[in-house]
């Protein structure tokens, strides 16, 4: 997402019909940021994901001091404890894998050695949210608040305020809880989705007497499939959380107004998730 050099923030402007997403925004390579104010509405443009790289780098300059002090404080803590799974108990993995196993052979999903495997990379994936998700709702929460005020900040020529991000927060932060809930419950309903087609998937190829051996082809399209569905959802809550920082609206009005945002734009949003 190339939100430009052009001094432009990335808050969000409100507005009526196309005008109220479209917002122009050119690249400045003379100063990392110019003129603010000149434009009224916003608009994702779309671009490579080394043009994406290369604004993160100006912002990441123009405020490197609050921006390392959000990591360092906010997003370490998290990334460490979330992917050394130090608070997780393998026995506890171990103990949801086989009973999840043991629902899937009763509901019909018999892909053998394939559902013996997704059930154990799912049931480490759940224990692990259901131990980090106090983390997710605090300290990971802050930090995507905190970086979403840094940019807004930055674009307006002003370095990141510990004390203003405070005063911030204390106004935004029960839109943005509610927002990141509404998020957690649309990317579980599109895991309840596929695992609900997978049953069904399995349970035709019984009814049809078809060798389990060709199950593997649809179950491949279906999850082909759900990937895009699953990449959209992801880019979606990320913007609703910024939405709700950056703007009066909260839970589904903040996912909604992100969808508003995002659409037509699937390519520029994979670009920002293959940067991050």
């Amino acid at each position: 997402m190339d939100m430009s050099t052009n001094g432009v923030s990335p808050r969000f402007k409100s507005g009526s019909g196309a005008e109220s997403s479209s917002h122009e925004i050119d690249v400045d390579e003379s100063a990392p940021f110019s003129d603010h104010g000149n434009v009224s509405h916003f608009q994702f443009q779309s671009t490579s994901g080394l043009e994406i790289l290369r604004e993160c780098v100006r912002i990441l300059r123009f405020n490197l001091s609050g921006l390392t002090s959000i990591a360092a404080l906010l997003i370490a803590p998290v990334s460490a404890a979330s992917l050394s799974n130090v608070f997780v108990s393998r026995s506890l993995v171990n103990k949801f894998a086989l009973s999840l196993t043991s629902v899937s052979k009763l509901t019909g999903l018999s892909l053998g050695i394939y559902a013996e495997q997704f059930c154990s990379k799912l049931s480490e994936e759940a224990v692990s949210l259901a131990v980090c998700f106090p983390l997710y709702l605090t300290l990971s929460l802050l930090a995507k608040a905190a970086v979403a005020h840094a940019v807004d900040v930055s674009y307006a020529r002003k370095e990141f305020d510990s004390s203003n991000f405070g005063a911030l927060v204390s106004k935004v932060w029960l839109r943005v809880v509610s927002t990141y809930l509404w998020a957690c419950a649309v990317v579980a309903g599109c895991l309840t989705g596929l695992l609900v087609l997978l049953v069904a998937l399995c349970n035709l190829f019984i009814l049809l007497h078809l060798p389990n051996n060709l199950i593997i082809y649809p179950a491949i399209a279906l999850g082909l499939g759900f990937c895009v569905v699953f990449a959209n959802a992801i880019v979606v809550s990320k913007l609703g959380i910024v939405a709700s920082v950056l703007e009066d609206v909260s839970g589904a009005q903040a996912l909604l107004r992100a969808w508003t945002l995002a659409s037509g734009q699937t390519q520029v949003g994979v670009s920002i998730l293959e940067q991050f």
